[in-house]
């Protein structure tokens, strides 16, 4: 079911109009991403693909803090189509960045730094791959392999590493771009006419509906 269907179903039940897209939505997600994309990136299981633990959690705490306000200030508490948005904005920001931080991002710097140890590396790798994508100075990098240095010393070399992740975060974003047009293109198709139930879905769905206002609460 689509954000717009679950705002619609929403506006239903409680006769008032029901919001799903607005500027506290986003900024609560964007507020918790840091969080989610972290706890996401550490968590030792594979990101992609399947239900994760770290954005159902801070969902579930939203609609805890949404509950609470709707005891005591009903009318700021979270509707379903945020609390679903919130959900949306951690599992995909999550999703990308736990897999950035497997296998993109030792990418950038690693045949640089193997370069100065292996010579293959230095005459067969590093000329054939764009320096907007990775790393190749390896005087530059072996203070990044050894650490130990303080927030100072980071803050001053960021233009060495602001390309090729600025680089990667186009490559990235147009990747996803095209996924994205694809789903809103079949979104009638396979929620509408199709009916798919979309398993992956049922938990956080079930967690969100009515804003915290389910029978899933009381079973």
């Amino acid at each position: 079911m689509s954000l717009p269907q679950q705002a619609e179903r929403a506006r239903q039940a409680s006769g008032r109009p029901a919001r799903w897209l607005s500027f506290r939505a986003v900024g609560l997600g964007l507020l918790a991403m840091p969080f989610c994309i972290h706890w996401t990136s550490t968590q030792g299981v594979d990101a992609m693909f399947s239900l994760m633990v770290p954005p159902v959690m801070l969902t579930l705490g939203f609609v805890l803090f949404s509950m609470l306000l709707r005891r005591f200030r009903p009318g700021l508490a979270l509707s379903e189509g945020e609390l679903a948005l919130i959900y949306s904005m951690l599992a995909v920001s999550g999703a990308i960045c736990a897999e950035w931080m497997d296998v993109t991002n030792p990418m950038i710097y690693s045949f640089g730094q193997m370069a100065e140890r292996i010579p293959h590396y230095r005459t067969h790798i590093l000329p054939y791959v764009p320096e907007w994508l990775f790393l190749k100075d390896t005087e530059r990098l072996r203070d990044f392999g050894i650490g130990g240095h303080g927030p100072g010393y980071l803050l001053a070399r960021l233009s060495f590493w602001l390309p090729p992740i600025a680089g990667w975060t186009l490559l990235v974003s147009l990747v996803c771009l095209p996924m994205l047009c694809i789903n809103s293109l079949m979104r009638s198709q396979w929620t509408v006419r199709e009916r798919f139930s979309f398993p992956i879905l049922q938990l956080p769905l079930a967690i969100t509906q009515g804003g915290g206002r389910s029978p899933f609460w009381r079973n």
